[in-house]
């Protein structure tokens, strides 16, 4: 490949110029539904533990760098980057250009004395050796590096259009059992959130709280029997909870 002529440390990095481009995005995330437990049939858990959960993830494979790296004016952080698509040589990830959800790699731009250079394409890695490449616009269409730490990964993890929702069971006190709804997404407009409920047993059997219902048959200081009627419905897709007959 031929030199770009930018000056840099002997032995820390090369720089150059190729002519290939980024492949159409072939590589789909898998998305992955969870519904625990299985409406109408009795389940049982002690104190902490899930009563129920409902939602999606996602499984994506990706790129993980260990440290912080710098090709030319690119500095990319330690974090996951996931796979976009392949071809027989290569591999190619994606990136986000500012912090946005803990553990995904981010790459920024910094000015050099040519003035200010636009974010790449994406990130390409060869699929034989240890050359890891930032695919820039135009003419001049690569920088690299074959000194960057990182291994191939497969993980799985909330992404944008994931959500899930939890109850834990706190215990029983009195007639009074309390739990815990906690609720994640992926996006970045909806933060964690959390929050307590008591639900009396002398008033009801059944736990109600917004769609969800459950009969409860058996509960004490240190574990809960019960069944679930209705779930949280599919948020995304705008379903409703579903029920068994009772």
């Amino acid at each position: 490949m031929l030199g770009r002529g930018l000056l840099v440390a002997a032995g820390l990095m090369s720089l150059a110029a190729c002519s290939s481009t980024v492949p159409p995005v072939s590589t789909a995330p898998i998305r992955n539904s969870i519904d625990f437990p299985a409406t109408g049939q009795e389940a049982q858990v002690a104190v902490g533990e899930e009563m129920l959960r409902q939602g999606t993830f996602t499984t994506l494979d990706g790129l993980n760098i260990s440290a912080p790296a710098k090709i030319a004016n690119y500095h990319l952080s330690a974090g996951f980057y996931p796979l976009m698509s392949q071809d027989a040589a290569y591999t190619y990830h994606s990136f986000r250009s500012i912090p946005s959800r803990p553990g995904i790699g981010v790459v920024q731009v910094s000015t050099d004395f040519m003035g200010d250079r636009e974010a790449p394409q994406a990130i390409r890695v060869a699929k034989a050796g240890k050359e890891l490449c930032l695919i820039e616009r135009g003419v001049m269409n690569a920088v690299c590096d074959r000194n960057i730490l990182f291994a191939f990964q497969r993980k799985n993890e909330l992404a944008d259009n994931d959500l899930q929702r939890r109850l834990i069971y706190q215990g029983r006190r009195g007639n009074v059992v309390r739990l815990t709804y906690r609720e994640e997404s992926g996006h970045y407009t909806r933060p964690a959130s959390s929050s307590e409920l008591e639900f009396d047993l002398s008033s009801s059997k059944t736990l109600r709280f917004r769609e969800v219902e459950i009969d409860v048959i058996k509960a004490d200081a240190e574990c809960i029997r019960y069944v679930v009627r209705k779930t949280f419905p599919d948020y995304w897709n705008g379903g409703r909870g579903v029920a068994s007959a009772k």
